[in-house]
């Protein structure tokens, strides 16, 4: 359970989020939200040493948003490649569209001058979400199941096919209809592409 303090820290990440995604992200500063959330400027500098820090804090605390519910995925042998796939591109998918992250990227995107190795952290970040497809896709190739070299480029690849990749941020989300087909024909598309065998 979180505490008191971990919950108003979550709270003004997302209330953030929010007035970067509402104003964007070099047109709000630190004074607009300690007045807009209720805290001493001095909290948020102290907290998080700048207004990019804060960035680096909310892109840490979307990791687990995808991590934690793939790993819940049930990748049992016995059960269909497809299916397994499908379950991953759901969580992708409900990654991608959920508003907070994607006010988030939409702000990451913006401020990407401004925020130190910005490339590292998203790269690290990203191969967090994507590293749960890779071992998947590792399976799949020792079993002799799919043609693959590289299964963390795969697994990029995997992503940016049904999650659409960065680029999903920055237009309108799809609907529940519109990303389900998405997504079963980007998992067709790509089941093609490793050669799966099922």
């Amino acid at each position: 359970m979180k505490s008191e303090a971990e919950e108003r820290q979550n709270r003004l990440l997302d209330y953030a989020l929010l007035r970067f995604q509402e104003e964007g992200y070099r047109n709000v500063s630190v004074d607009d939200l300690a007045s807009g959330f209720g805290v001493s400027k001095s909290t948020i500098y102290l907290r998080y040493g700048s207004k990019a820090g804060l960035m680096r804090a909310a892109m840490l605390r979307a990791t687990p948003l995808a991590t934690v519910p793939m790993s819940k995925i049930d990748i049992d042998p016995a059960r269909c490649p497809v299916d397994v796939l499908r379950d991953f591109a759901r969580v992708f998918s409900r990654y991608v569209n959920d508003p907070p992250i994607r006010a988030l990227w939409q702000a990451v995107t913006e401020a990407r001058g401004e925020i130190a190795s910005w490339e590292t952290i998203v790269a690290e970040e990203t191969e967090k979400i994507i590293l749960p497809v890779a071992l998947y896709l590792k399976y799949l190739r020792v079993a002799g199941l799919a043609d693959i070299d590289d299964e963390h480029q795969v697994a990029s690849y995997f992503f940016d096919l049904t999650g659409s990749g960065f680029g999903r941020f920055l237009g309108p989300p799809l609907d529940k209809e519109q990303q389900s087909a998405s997504n079963e024909a980007a998992i067709a598309f790509f089941g093609r592409g490793i050669g799966l065998k099922i």
